[in-house]
């Protein structure tokens, strides 16, 4: 291949990965949240039922499903739907879960919760409490982690809150989050999490044309040098 096809090959290939980086930021207050997201669809629970989750079962709510699977690490307390006043955050059902709701902590840490939406997204926030100051979790999304032990816990602990919002809104639209357990100190507390806020993409501001043009660019460019090599 000549060089300076070879070099326009590059450029365009390089413009178009730049495009599809993910640029995503977070945000510890709701207010702040909803004006970088805008419109956003809301799920409470509080017409969920109550009970707890079969692990590996998908459960439908308004706009994604949730399937808890056992952490790695081991088996650890479950998962679910609860209303118990411990670790309550507006006296209503939200998702849950910890030693008093599901029973003693067992040889592992707890469960990971995955979120599938039905529509691209492109933004996602949620009310938390966290009852035990030891614990340590992570958000996963586009293949980055927010929070964990290794980031000073940023999600779901600010400093020594054990409650608050936590969202994050992407340019580049996701499927999927995923929420583990990362560092636990002696037992596992409840952890909650209710009023999930999240943004459908709409259809218009998928971003897969800008790529489509920049590669366009990058074959136009590659016709031009043809055509100045055959006209030397």
């Amino acid at each position: 291949m000549p060089k300076k096809l070879a070099i326009a090959l590059t450029a365009s290939i390089a413009l178009a990965s730049s495009a599809n980086a993910a640029v995503i930021n977070t945000f510890s207050n709701l207010a702040a949240f909803s004006a970088a997201a805008g419109t956003t669809a809301l799920e409470d629970f509080n017409d969920s039922a109550l009970g707890r989750f079969s692990y590996g079962v998908a459960y439908d709510f308004d706009g994604f499903t949730l399937t808890a699977a056992a952490n790695p690490r081991g088996t650890g307390p479950g998962v679910g739907i609860g209303n118990t006043a411990r670790s309550t955050i507006d006296n209503t059902a939200r998702l849950i879960w910890g030693s008093q709701t599901f029973g003693a902590n067992g040889s592992g840490w707890g469960p990971q919760i995955e979120f599938i939406f039905d529509a691209p997204t492109y933004a996602f926030g949620f009310d938390w409490r966290d009852t035990d100051s030891t614990d340590s979790y992570k958000l996963t999304v586009l293949g980055v982690d927010f929070g964990g032990a290794t980031t000073g816990g940023l999600f779901p602990r600010n400093g020594t809150s054990t409650s608050g919002f936590f969202g994050l809104v992407s340019d580049t639209a996701f499927s999927s989050v995923l929420l583990q357990q990362v560092a636990r100190g002696g037992v596992l507390d409840d952890m909650s999490i209710d009023n999930v806020r999240f943004t459908p993409a709409p259809a218009s501001a998928v971003p897969e044309p800008t790529v489509l043009a920049l590669l366009s660019l990058g074959l136009l460019g590659l016709g031009a040098v043809r055509r100045k090599q055959r006209t030397a």
